[in-house]
């Protein structure tokens, strides 16, 4: 709720971008995820209700999902602890689990949005970086293409 109503604040400041860390794609991806958990499924559908659709109609949203292969993304977890030890989200399954609800919502997720997957399962982090500013910088010459017109 809190995120939707930043999103909708922003749109009627007529921002002109709005970057967020862990946005409202995210979030859907983790309803779908939690919904199969507890075995539902409307809770996706509740979520895309609540979502206020004029706005992600009227603006150009460009999404970027970062994923590797699950044991690089728990060695990086395992990299900061002290104890080399699963928990109830970063272990092998309930990541796989994640994945799947991605590619789940990805379809809906297109209607709105461009998606820019990268894998940086061998990358540096210098590397991913050089890469996302290459492509944000794509996005926002695409967005103000569209909005000049």
């Amino acid at each position: 709720v809190s995120l939707m109503k930043e999103y909708i604040e922003a749109n009627d400041r007529d921002l002109d971008f709005i970057i967020a860390d862990r946005g409202i794609f995210d979030a859907l991806v983790w309803v779908n995820y939690l919904s199969k958990k507890q075995g539902g499924n409307n809770s996706v559908n509740e979520f895309y209700t609540l979502i206020n659709q004029e706005f992600l109609l009227k603006n150009y949203i460009s999404t970027f999902y970062f994923y590797a292969e699950i044991d690089i993304i728990l060695d990086r977890e395992f990299e900061r602890q002290v104890e080399r030890k699963f928990g109830v989200i970063m272990n092998p399954d309930s990541l796989k689990d994640y994945r799947k609800s991605y590619n789940e919502v990805k379809p809906k997720l297109e209607k709105w949005s461009n998606i820019f997957e990268l894998d940086t399962s061998e990358l540096a982090i210098k590397e991913a970086i050089s890469i996302v500013s290459k492509e944000l910088n794509r996005v926002i010459t695409t967005a103000n293409n569209v909005y000049k017109k």
